[in-house]
């Protein structure tokens, strides 16, 4: 086991969620290699910041971990996240993809439409309908290492048996839900 996950998350919205998470991910014994508050200044040039995330802690993961919530398809950020960690170049092999759906996110889950580009993003819901991306609830992995251990493992062996859709273009800006204008 002990593979290394970066975790892409709504800093605002899930910092407690993510706060359990890495609890989860070392009781699993893998390592988290995420950004945590404070480790880049925030007052950096956006392309410096990207650069840093991709270079010195998706560099070193194998798989990331996005908490999908209401609000993570308008946040640029993680779009970025996620778009780095799937593309393979000479320097960062390209990651795994586990997609945990936020407690939120349960009715759009039972009205079917929570994997719609409009609810969860275009490389999001692309990379969960063509099986590169793992998914499951966020309530069935926290506090049960093992299930997370078996997420982890999938979206790792996806990362060589499946392609990415990478093809949509960097989010710029972050926007207003579509669903809640927040």
């Amino acid at each position: 086991m002990n593979k290394k996950v970066f975790i892409s998350y709504w800093h605002s919205g899930h910092q407690i969620q993510k706060d359990e998470l890495e609890k989860t991910v070392r009781a699993s014994r893998n390592i988290n290699n995420s950004v945590h508050i404070g480790d880049i200044n925030e007052n950096l040039p956006t392309e410096r910041i990207y650069q840093i995330i991709r270079d010195d802690y998706l560099k070193d993961s194998q798989v990331t971990i996005v908490l999908l919530g209401l609000h993570t398809n308008h946040r640029k950020h993680i779009d970025r996240e996620i778009a780095s960690s799937i593309r393979e170049t000479f320097l960062n092999p390209r990651n795994g993809l586990v997609i945990l759906v936020m407690p939120e996110m349960v009715p759009y889950v039972s009205a079917g439409t929570w994997n719609s580009e409009r609810i969860c993003g275009p490389r999001i819901s692309k990379n969960i309908k063509n099986n590169y991306a793992v998914f499951d609830y966020y309530h069935n992995v926290i506090n049960n290492p093992s299930k997370l251990n078996e997420l982890i493992e999938k979206a790792y062996l996806n990362r060589n048996n499946v392609l990415p859709n990478n093809s949509d273009p960097y989010r710029s800006n972050n926007t207003s839900c579509t669903i809640c204008g927040r």
